[in-house]
């Protein structure tokens, strides 16, 4: 783990994670992530389009997180989600770089 992430959408004491959702119906698991989307050409929005796992994503199955096609349990569990933009990417050497720019700090 290179990174610690302190994330202001989980509150582990309460087993407790908040969730956002844009304009267009998209679930999303952070307000940073949710305004990367809607801002593609902002810095975060660049972030968020260059991570090789949410091309794959988003490659996969451009729908995978409107609520419209979607049920939010389905959308909750969806690998992206729930092991990269969580505990287990998190932790892992390879943490997504927009959780890492707005949540993170450099392990020594």
């Amino acid at each position: 783990m290179k990174y610690k992430i302190s994330c202001h959408a989980w509150f582990p004491e309460e087993d407790l994670r908040m969730w956002d959702s844009s304009i267009d119906g998209r679930l999303w698991p952070c307000c940073n992530i949710v305004n990367a989307w809607d801002q593609p050409f902002s810095k975060d929005g660049k972030v968020l389009r260059d991570d090789p796992d949410f091309k794959k994503a988003i490659e996969e199955d451009p729908d995978f997180n409107s609520m419209s096609v979607h049920n939010v349990k389905n959308i909750m569990e969806h690998e992206y989600f729930a092991k990269r933009t969580f505990i287990e990417g998190w932790e892992s050497d390879n943490c997504p770089k927009i959780c890492v720019k707005n949540c993170g700090k450099l392990l020594r």
